[in-house]
């Protein structure tokens, strides 16, 4: 693509002869092992305990966890984005990464985090500097300090988003209903976390294995109770 480029403008420019443009091949990649990166219980222990995991940095990091937002949609998110009557927050276009505006529930634990926040909140956006009252632009440093002080590897912000779909699917939630949350175009990037859902089928057959069946609901408190360690 990008030696495409680089042709096209050299005919524009006419240092370039336009038959070469038309033989060009396309390069075959090999495809790229989709990498799927998650906090276990352990970890996610470990990040509640850090000295820095407090403050702006730990909603920051709450509400990646508790809604799947990506970065630039909770650094950009504005109080007139929030719906709270109907827990609903409203993903603009122009800050969703596909161009395409969607709408995600907000958790309980999250409204009353957001409600505390906007109390004392001195500008339109949810997360802002402190000194100049605009948003933030970046979250990398606070990010991977928590990280350091936690001792967790090969961790990346948008994995806070793995964590949230990975959950989900575990617990039983529909790749469908994943899909919209995350705000997938293609359901291929949702199908992912299809793998996950293999010890829920499991769980499943454990019925003719004289094991103790583990019920949905079993399941989904156990997740609850590991993500209210964060709170």
């Amino acid at each position: 693509m990008l030696l495409k480029i680089i042709i096209k403008k050299g005919e524009d420019w006419e240092l370039v002869d336009k038959n070469v443009l038309p033989k060009l091949k396309k390069v075959k990649l090999e495809k790229e092992t989709a990498r799927i990166r998650f906090l276990n219980e352990d970890e996610i222990i470990k990040i509640s305990k850090a000295k820095s995991y407090k403050g702006q940095s730990k909603n920051i990091i709450l509400l990646a966890l508790f809604t799947g937002m990506r970065k630039n949609e909770i650094l950009s998110l504005k109080w007139g984005d929030i719906d709270f009557e109907n827990k609903m927050i409203n993903i603009r276009a122009e800050n969703s990464k596909n161009g395409i505006s969607r709408y995600i529930p907000i958790p309980e634990p999250i409204q009353n985090i957001l409600l505390k926040i906007k109390e004392t909140s001195k500008s339109e956006y949810v997360f802002y500097n402190r000194k100049t009252l605009n948003r933030l632009y970046d979250f990398k440093k606070p990010f991977n300090y928590i990280l350091s002080q936690a001792d967790i590897k090969d961790f990346h912000f948008h994995d806070l988003r793995h964590t949230f779909a990975s959950y989900l699917v575990m617990s039983g939630v529909g790749i469908a209903e994943v899909q919209q949350l995350l705000g997938h175009k293609d359901i291929k990037m949702t199908m992912r976390y299809s793998n996950l859902s293999h010890k829920h089928l499991r769980n499943a057959i454990s019925i003719f294995d004289n094991k103790e069946f583990q019920s949905e609901k079993e399941k989904v408190e156990k997740i609850k109770e590991i993500f209210m360690t964060l709170l």
